[in-house]
C-alpha cells in the first residue's frame, strides 16, 4: 500500500516538474528576445541608421537583416550577434516561436496569435533612427505540455518593446513573468 502511494505521488510531482521546467524554458526564451530586441533598438539609435530585424521561425533566430543591395540603407550584420534561441536557451529543442507582424496602433492585447505547430517562413520589423517602428511585430513562445505560453511584442509606432503571458485573445502584459 505505501509503495503504491508513494507511486503515485512520484507520478504527480514528476509531472508538475517537468511542466514547471518546460514554463521556464519559455520564459528564458521570451527574457533572450526582449532583451536582444531593446539592444537592437539602442544600436539603431546609437548609429542614427535603421536596423531590420529578421526573425527565423523556423531557425528560432533573430538577425539584423542588412539590404544587401544597399548596404547602407540597414544596420550591417556586424554590429549585433544574432540571437539563436535553441543554443542560447539550454533544452528548448521543442521551443515553437510563432510571429505576425502588427500594423500600426495594433493592439497585440487583443492579437491572437495560433502557435501550437512551429511556423516556417519569417518575419520582420524596423527600428528606425530614433528608435520608433512603422509596423508592429508580435511574438509568441510555446513549449508542447508547458503550463503557460509567453509573448514579446515590438509596439508600432513608438517600438516600445513589451513582454508578458499569452492569453487565447492576445497577449497579457500586466505581469510579464
Amino acid at each position: 500500500m505505501t509503495v503504491a502511494i508513494l507511486g503515485i505521488l512520484s507520478g504527480i510531482s514528476f509531472v508538475t516538474f517537468t511542466r514547471n521546467w518546460r514554463d521556464e524554458r519559455v520564459k528564458a526564451a521570451s527574457r533572450e528576445t526582449a532583451a536582444w530586441l531593446d539592444e537592437a533598438r539602442r544600436i539603431a539609435i546609437q548609429k542614427a541608421t535603421p536596423c531590420r530585424i529578421r526573425v527565423d521561425r523556423e531557425l528560432r533566430q533573430l538577425s539584423l537583416d542588412p539590404n544587401p543591395n544597399n548596404p547602407s540603407e540597414f544596420c550591417a550584420t556586424t554590429l549585433y550577434a544574432p540571437l539563436d534561441l535553441q543554443t542560447r536557451v539550454q533544452n528548448s529543442s521543442e521551443l515553437i516561436l510563432c510571429s505576425t507582424a502588427l500594423v500600426a496602433n495594433e493592439d497585440p492585447a487583443i492579437t491572437s496569435l495560433s502557435c501550437t505547430t512551429a511556423q516556417d517562413g519569417s518575419s520582420s520589423v524596423v527600428f528606425t533612427p530614433r528608435g520608433t517602428a512603422p509596423t508592429g511585430l508580435l511574438l509568441k513562445f510555446h513549449m508542447p505540455q508547458a503550463g503557460a505560453d509567453r509573448c514579446v511584442a515590438v509596439l508600432a509606432p513608438l517600438g516600445q518593446v513589451r513582454s508578458g503571458k499569452a492569453t487565447s485573445t492576445g497577449c497579457d502584459f500586466t505581469t510579464a513573468f
